[in-house]
């Protein structure tokens, strides 16, 4: 039997739904929370980097 027909299949069916519709919504806030984080890093390093370092 196919798979799709199977009564075992619908709450991945709805799952796979599910994930397809909030794929746009989800994948913003996750590109989001990666650039807030490597700005937050930058920023922490800028702010540990030694005010006039190589200067003679």
């Amino acid at each position: 039997m196919i798979p799709a027909f199977q009564p075992s299949q619908k709450r991945l069916l709805a799952s796979e739904a599910w994930a397809r519709s909030k794929h746009s919504e989800l994948d913003a806030k996750n590109g989001a929370a990666i650039q807030a984080a490597t700005d937050r890093y930058a920023q922490e390093r800028a702010s540990q980097q030694p005010t006039g370092a190589g200067q003679s």
